[in-house]
């Protein structure tokens, strides 16, 4: 049905509540007769039309929800009248025109929701509302907004907790002007913006993404947002979702929204093209659990987070990362460097390939998210103090050529993972505390480093009843830390087994020879 105009005889009304229901035709001009009226809310129905100015007289009215519904038109200029107004919703409904700034007039507003229309205007131009104290939710998205992204919003509305201004760049119309009066600026260097007033009073069309037409007409397209993020927005303490994906953005996530992974914040920034480069390294440690972007490689590289998951698994202190400025002794760091930057990294074509840290007193473990770095060809670890399995993700290292981890504390089994390592020149696992067996599948290229490409503790005395097994070792080292080369091992093992024969046939003989002397005797 419909919404009659006899409603007006309910002037005792506090609550008209038409959530979800069928309704169709318009909001009568008489729902402004309602004196008392706190919540109006016909949301999620098939209202057509335009909103009353009438509405403008609820001077009681609290709560405003049209959302979901078929209206048209203009918002009247009539919030601004309401001094209890706390929420209004007109998502989701076929309104246009210059984004009402009167909606920004009270002082006690808490929601503004205005998505999924087709509203216009720059940002900028309501930098000098008065301040929202308490607004919390601003949503504006899917809309036609344009402008450089506001970086003041904290200081208007510093109790936000939802900030929605994405894809402010679809289902837009182009804008059309005569070339000859096209105003020109420069944004951002070299990036060109093409801006004019629009049919609306006092409102200028900007745009980066414009194309010549015909007799001199200059075809503006929808550009969204543009320009870096601020931040400012990082000040925002009540934040909980920021929206401002599907515009023009650029630049890159600015290390200040490190904040927002402490506030567990739901960051959207998906869409926004001119958005590449490195994020910081902070960012992709402490927020990427919150900013969707950073699950992009061009963002926050694996490679590098799995190098930072190394690095302090091992303990490294973080003061080691960087490259040394000798003049200072300091580090010269930049927190959005590629690992490939980074001490005892190299790198070949900006993938990693070795990872050296001997002999530096680390006293972690090896990280499993070692198994990322399908580049790397050398780990060596040597003489230090590690702890902890070897991690069976190893295995997945199919270019490997070195694995030394020899001199360290590493306990248990060698993995049967590392069988697929196949491209093996070096293998050192001794002067651990590896027990079990060295799977008979891992083999190197002796060729490469002779006796030494193969060791482990296979020797006596060993830490445990029985010695780690090798079948392959060139080398065998025990529990003193003494090696032996295998070919001497079977010599020497050879020679003893000889002695050993022969001593006790000695011993098996003497009685015999006992008697014989006292034959010869008597």
């Amino acid at each position: 049905g419909t919404i009659p105009e006899s409603v007006e005889n309910l002037t005792e009304l506090v609550y008209l509540y038409l959530h979800e229901n069928k309704l169709t035709g318009t909001i009568p001009e008489s729902v402004g007769n309602l004196p008392e009226l706190e919540i109006l809310w016909l949301d999620e129905n098939n209202l057509t039309g335009t909103i009353p100015e009438s509405v403008g007289n609820l001077i009681n009215l609290e709560k405003f929800n049209l959302g979901s519904n078929a209206l048209t038109g203009t918002v009247p200029n009539i919030y601004g009248k309401l001094p209890n107004f706390k929420e209004i919703d007109l998502s989701d409904n076929n309104f246009e025109g210059i984004l009402p700034p009167n909606i920004f007039g009270g002082v006690s507003i808490e929601k503004i929701n205005l998505s999924g229309n087709k509203f216009h205007g720059n940002l900028n131009q309501y930098s000098d509302t008065k301040k929202l104290r308490f607004l919390k939710e601003l949503i504006l998205g899917n809309n036609c907004l344009f402008g450089e992204l506001p970086s003041d919003l904290m200081d208007t509305m510093p109790k936000l907790s939802m900030l929605d201004l994405s894809h402010n760049n679809s289902n837009c119309e182009n804008k059309m002007f005569n070339r000859e009066y096209c105003e020109w600026s420069v944004y951002d260097y070299n990036d060109f913006l093409c801006c004019n007033e629009s049919n609306e009073p006092d409102e200028i069309i900007c745009s980066k993404d414009y194309l010549y037409g015909w007799d001199n007409i200059i075809i503006l397209h929808q550009t969204g947002l543009w320009g870096h993020l601020p931040p400012e927005y990082a000040k925002f303490t009540f934040m909980e979702e920021l929206d401002l994906s599907g515009n023009s953005l650029g630049g890159t996530i600015p290390l200040e929204y490190v904040q927002f992974g402490r506030q567990k914040v739901n960051i959207k920034l998906d869409g926004n093209t001119d958005l590449t480069g490195l994020a910081a390294l902070d960012i992709c440690r402490q927020a990427r659990h919150v900013i969707d972007v950073t699950q992009q490689e061009d963002v926050c590289p694996a490679e590098r987070n799995a190098v930072v998951d190394v690095f302090e698994d091992l303990d490294l202190n973080e003061k080691y990362w960087w490259t040394e400025n000798n003049a200072d002794n300091d580090y010269n760091y930049n927190p959005s460097d590629s690992a490939c930057n980074w001490n005892y990294i190299t790198c070949v074509d900006g993938k990693v390939q070795s990872i050296t840290l001997t002999s530096m007193a680390l006293s972690g473990s090896i990280s499993p998210s070692i198994g990322t770095l399908t580049y790397l060809e050398v780990l060596n670890l040597r003489d230090n103090q590690i702890v902890g399995t070897i991690p069976l993700e190893i295995g997945d290292l199919n270019k490997l050529r070195e694995l030394i981890i020899a001199h360290n504390r590493i306990q248990k089994e060698i993995p049967e993972e590392l069988k697929s390592l196949k491209n093996l020149e070096v293998f050192q696992v001794h002067a651990n505390r590896l027990k079990g067996k060295v799977p008979d599948e891992i083999k190197v290229n002796e060729t490469k480093f002779n006796f030494s490409s193969f060791t482990a503790d296979c020797g006596y005395p060993s830490f445990f009843p029985d010695s780690l097994k090798c079948e392959r070792c060139t080398i065998c080292c025990n529990s003193k830390e003494e090696c032996t080369r295998m070919d001497n091992h079977h010599n020497t093992t050879n020679y003893s087994i000889v002695v050993s024969v022969f001593i006790l046939i000695f011993i098996i003989s003497l009685p015999k020879i006992g008697s014989f002397l006292k034959l010869v005797q008597t």
